[in-house]
């Protein structure tokens, strides 16, 4: 083996969401993918006043983005101070008082769960941003 591989394999990853309690981190594809296991998320989404693609920009202008802080069991910390209150409210309601059902409602604006192959999405999204026939593509 590598000793410079610090990642965990692939296959890790759902047995470690699955037994998870609460999953927090910054705002990638993983937050998504543990909130489809139903576990109560918290999103880092303040200011580093470091950086100017920092979490609370990102947040606000990424059109990936939209609509997250609507999906229920998503928290977000948007002040670095009131993460640990925040972590303990969530940790305190353990998911009971989340509405799974209107989450996995929404969460179907980031996901897509027809027979359409990818390369033929692709070219739709291209299509109607360019403003063409996603045919001709």
């Amino acid at each position: 083996t590598d000793k410079n591989v610090f990642q965990p394999a692939l296959d890790y990853y759902p047995k470690l969401l699955k037994n998870a309690s609460i999953v927090m981190g910054p705002l990638t594809t993983m937050l998504l993918e543990a909130s489809l296991f139903r576990k109560p998320v918290m999103a880092i989404a303040y200011d580093d006043g470091i950086h100017f693609t920092n979490p609370k920009s990102a947040l606000a202008s990424y059109r990936h983005f939209e609509g997250l802080t609507e999906l229920p069991g998503m928290f977000f910390a948007h002040e670095m101070p009131n993460m640990e209150f925040l972590f303990k409210d969530i940790l305190l309601q353990s998911g009971t008082a989340i509405d799974w059902e209107r989450h996995e409602s929404l969460l179907s604006y980031y996901l897509y769960r027809d027979e359409k192959p990818y390369m033929q999405r692709l070219k739709a999204v291209v299509g109607h941003i360019l403003g063409t026939d996603p045919m001709s593509l």
